[in-house]
């Protein structure tokens, strides 16, 4: 299995050359983030909009994640951040809200796990009770499963917290605000993950496999610095 992980692209239209170089990818995952940034509303929509043609185009091979600039147009008005675009709002969140069955919250192939921001071991105890009375199976090969059905309820707000590290109230963030400083000193253990949101100048994995077997995270979100795509054979 050949997977390729786009990180966050704020309108930018670099993830084409990760298509083109990549054509023989099995997968290819889009870490969320597709809005705000620095380009205009016009190329940003634009953008969106091709991603999405390409979804319903190749709908098995194209994953599309949900990150936390998205969460403001995707709820609207709930879970505002900065970079907010009044004028741009009605235009995205209606093409969110027409394409809302082509977007998930996460990804997994065996522990392979794809969000866009990542779980901390203190997120995942927090919320354990709830994300097994959910569902989750004492082995979590369904994680990403309840993750996305849990945020197709009301209870999606425990995906979605900002912890004190971004500026929110909570202990813990959510797999859509987590900052780095959460998931790396305090890893999920027994999960490859893979994520967005925290800017890195390349692409960083860090490996905790001296304290916790088979477990490891990789963070993408570095395409302001350099045009680099994660490719995983997993």
């Amino acid at each position: 299995m050949k997977i390729i992980a786009i990180g966050d692209i704020h309108g930018k239209s670099v993830w084409i050359r990760a298509s083109q170089d990549n054509k023989e990818a099995d997968l290819v995952i889009f870490l969320g983030d597709y809005v705000d940034g620095s380009l205009s509303n016009q190329e940003i929509y634009d953008n969106l909009h091709t991603i999405l043609e390409i979804k319903k185009l190749m709908p098995e091979k194209v994953i599309l994640l949900i990150g936390n600039h998205d969460l403001q147009y995707f709820y609207y008005p709930a879970y505002r951040c900065s970079g907010f675009r009044a004028e741009a709002q009605p235009a995205l969140s209606a093409l969110f809200t027409e394409n809302k069955d082509l977007f998930s919250v996460a990804y997994q192939y065996k522990n392979y796990l794809f969000t866009h921001a990542g779980i901390s071991g203190r997120w995942f105890e927090t919320h354990q009770e709830k994300l097994t009375a959910a569902g989750l199976t004492e082995t979590k090969e369904n994680l990403a499963q309840v993750l996305n059905e849990i945020n197709q309820t009301l209870a999606r707000g425990m995906l979605h917290r900002v912890s004190m590290y971004r500026g929110g109230l909570h202990a813990s963030g959510g797999i859509t605000w987590a900052d780095k400083k959460e998931t790396m000193n305090d890893p999920f253990p027994g999960f490859h993950q893979v994520v967005g949101h925290s800017r890195v100048k390349e692409i960083t994995r860090i490996d905790f496999s001296a304290t916790f077997a088979d477990t490891s995270i990789t963070y993408t979100d570095c395409l302001d610095q350099t045009t680099a795509f994660l490719t995983l054979q997993v």
